[in-house]
């Protein structure tokens, strides 16, 4: 009572005689007998200022009143035995106010926190004062700049949603042309802030999320620490689908890396999937091929070897004889299992598969047709006739596979045709990443491949009438299956070739079947635990170009 300058006297009197009874605990006054004073309006005014208007109870601020500070800050709402608790307004000389939850003059519970001006606003947990607990932080009066998600001590901590502002959208001349509007052309959609989801922690990005760079055209999925993308993780680079009139087979999907990242950058081992169909897999090192791998070029040959800063330490004349060209003048094809055995590690790797494939070529009938694909229009392809009697030698299989290739060389304006066609038939497209709506996420967000697919192959094989050549449709599957552990196979040897290679150099022995071996246990591990392959039978998994021209080969 001392501390009020104006307080009825009576009031005062009761409130000590109150207090000293229940040994001046407050809290403790639902246990004594005697009820508290009864609650009476006053008004009270502190030194320093201060001033108070509203209930008391004992000579306490009890109930609801008005408090307000000198400096201009006022508080609203529930007082608790000269504290503020319960709900109520705080509103600060600068025009940020707070309404919700208080406990001992500070915010605990659910609140809304507002900014000068209303651009900053946060809605959710507090805890002692500091955001805490479950809450959405906008950052501007747009309130398309905000985080949604977990807080501790302030900071985002634990599971949430952060999306940045969208770029302003610059007005073209092309978007304002008489052209545009005679044509009514729809406007482009406004552009979209970056978005991502995921883990935090102490204000940093963390743990597993989804960052999608709309201003980029990226997306990366996997670990982070420190706001940097670290451990294991896929980056894609997303692309529009090409257009279906357009020349060359270049873009059959997003760029794509998947594999393990460290400080940001692509760092350990990981496997490279390039637009035009290329594929590297091996060790990285500072976002570059660094260390040993392997790369299958777009027209199909393999370079197994060292890599230093991006470049092959041994050069690979006769790759990149045929890759120079961006149109692909020459495919490759990889049919050592439909061939005799050559005198090399590859062919003892790959010997295992060669009987389940021979057996599949004469489930396909070997009457050597030359028609082995037409188009609607009634076009045909001939590949020539090379199922009359498997070649007795090595020398004779490369006499085969080099007529199949130059086949196929010749008709590669046609085969690239028919691919294109039918890859764009029932195409779903990418989400878009200027789509104002919420951004496509999981399986949709996906769509990065634009090869063929095999359901798409289906509809070919449909249109040729390609049962009417004792080709059936299982046998297209189990073809197209084959082609693929025979490539698995054929990388899988190289490597464990260059295994043993370094296990000799150090004196610790050199044998084919050494190589055989090691090769079946790295092809064992590739085909069971690719992480980036979809089952192998699924009519959804890509085909790129250089895998339809060999599937119409085989």
């Amino acid at each position: 009572a001392g501390r009020f300058h104006t307080v009825s006297a009576s009031v005062a009197e009761d409130a000590k005689k109150w207090e000293a009874k229940n040994d001046e605990k407050p809290n403790e006054a639902k246990k004594s007998d005697e009820k508290p004073p009864a609650e009476e309006l006053g008004h009270a005014e502190f030194e320093g200022g201060h001033s108070y208007t509203g209930h008391f109870s004992g000579g306490m601020m009890h109930g609801t009143g008005e408090y307000h500070w000198k400096d201009g800050t006022s508080y609203e709402g529930d007082f608790h035995w000269n504290t503020i608790h319960g709900t109520g307004h705080f509103t600060w000389p600068d025009g940020s106010t707070y309404e919700g939850q208080v406990a001992r003059g500070l915010r605990h519970g659910k609140g809304t926190f507002t900014g000068v001006g209303g651009g900053l606003m946060y809605q959710g947990g507090w805890r002692c004062g500091e955001r805490h607990g479950q809450g959405t932080l906008w950052y501007n009066e747009t309130k398309d700049c905000y985080y949604e998600g977990e807080w501790r001590n302030n900071k985002r901590h634990g599971q949430g949603l952060m999306r940045w502002s969208p770029p302003k959208p610059v007005v073209t001349s092309l978007a304002a042309s008489p052209t545009r509007r005679k044509k009514k052309e729809p406007a482009p959609p406004p552009p979209q802030g970056n978005v991502y989801e995921g883990g935090w922690e102490d204000d940093l990005k963390a743990g597993l999320g989804t960052m999608t760079w709309y201003d980029k055209r990226e997306r990366y999925e996997g670990e982070w620490k420190a706001n940097l993308q670290n451990g294991s993780g896929e980056h894609v680079w997303m692309d529009d689908r090409p257009d279906s009139n357009s020349l060359g087979t270049q873009k059959q999907m997003c760029n794509r890396y998947l594999g393990d990242w460290l400080e940001g950058t692509r760092y350990g081992v990981g496997t490279f999937h390039y637009a035009n169909g290329a594929k590297y897999y091996g060790e990285w090192k500072a976002n570059a091929k660094h260390g040993y791998g392997v790369f299958t070029f777009e027209d199909g040959h393999v370079y197994e070897g060292p890599f230093d800063s991006d470049r092959m330490v041994e050069e690979d004349h006769s790759a990149a004889s045929v890759t120079d060209d961006p149109m692909q003048p020459q495919l490759h094809l990889r049919i050592n299992d439909l061939l005799p055995p050559e005198p090399s590690i590859a062919a003892a790797a790959a010997a295992g598969s060669a009987a389940a494939a021979a057996a599949m070529v004469n489930a396909g009938g070997s009457g050597g047709d030359d028609a082995v694909a037409a188009l609607a229009g009634g076009a045909s392809i001939g590949l020539g006739n090379t199922q009359q009697g498997m070649p007795s030698n090595a020398a004779a299989a490369a006499r085969v596979r080099q007529s199949l290739e130059k086949a196929v060389l010749r008709y590669t304006s046609e085969l690239k045709t028919i691919y294109k066609r039918y890859s764009n038939l029932d195409a779903a497209p990418l989400p878009p990443l200027n789509d104002p709506s919420e951004p496509a996420t999981g399986a949709d967000a996906k769509s990065t491949q634009f090869a063929m697919t095999l359901a798409q192959f289906t509809k070919l094989w449909q249109d040729c009438n390609m049962a009417s050549l004792n080709v059936s449709l299982a046998t297209v599957h189990r073809i197209f299956a084959a082609m693929r552990v025979q490539h698995e196979l054929e990388i899988a040897a190289a490597t464990a070739k260059r295994n043993v290679n370094l296990e000799s150099h150090f004196g610790m022995g050199d044998d084919e079947a050494a190589v055989a071996s090691a090769a079946a246990a790295i092809t064992t591990t590739t085909t069971t635990t690719a992480p980036d392959d979809v089952d192998m039978y699924s009519t959804t998994r890509p085909i790129l170009f250089r895998e339809f021209v060999e599937g119409i080969a085989r």
